[in-house]
């Protein structure tokens, strides 16, 4: 896991070997060399690399890969063209900030949910008042979804927090898709091309 000393001291790399490069594994650092002259251009101990960028069209050694993973570093090859062609990690991928603030937090705490919840709802107000559609059933949910806010901050409960935000949901869905024939959101079911395209986007 990356810990704020690995932020503070390591750094991202990325490396141009389009042209006569050639990246070497030596006595644990990483050369760049000119292929042409034959001779080391820079050199990088994995220590201070907190990820790998290399363009161009490199061979990937096992000594790399062995120092890749020895000190969690993530190798990205791409193309010229910036297009990734070979991804290298074994590091686990969390937001370890988020997490140790959700752990610090005390079990009942509900200030990042209501958080969560309000900002869900102020955007599918955003998405209401932008909407062309003027009818009796948008101004009644945008109505709803005002209300939901202002009740938001005096909710104490997990379970009335969930039912507020799962009832604007459903109201919010079933009238700003009223004209494409809505039914419901089944996320990852494709039963539908609207649920297909909402699980795409």
């Amino acid at each position: 896991m990356v810990t704020h000393k690995d932020l503070e001291f390591r750094t991202i790399f990325v490396i141009n070997c389009i042209e006569h490069k050639n990246l070497r594994v030596h006595s644990g650092e990483l050369l760049l060399e000119d292929s042409k002259e034959k001779k080391t251009l820079t050199k990088l101990p994995f220590q201070k690399i907190l990820a790998l960028f290399v363009v161009g069209h490199i061979s990937i050694t096992t000594p790399l890969i062995e120092k890749c993973t020895k000190y969690g570093v993530p190798l990205v090859v791409m193309k010229p063209n910036f297009r990734p062609v070979f991804f290298y990690s074994i590091t686990a991928e969390a937001n370890f900030l988020l997490r140790r603030r959700q752990h610090e937090l005390v079990k009942d705490d509900l200030t990042i949910a209501r958080l969560l919840v309000e900002n869900k709802i102020k955007n599918q107000l955003a998405l209401l008042d932008k909407t062309r559609m003027k009818n009796p059933k948008i101004s009644q949910v945008k109505d709803q979804c005002e209300k939901a806010i202002q009740s938001i901050p005096n909710i104490t409960e997990y379970s009335k927090l969930m039912g507020v935000e799962g009832r604007i949901a459903k109201s919010f869905f079933a009238t700003y898709f009223n004209e494409q024939d809505w039914k419901l959101r089944q996320p990852r079911t494709k039963v539908d091309p609207l649920n297909s395209t909402l699980d795409i986007g």
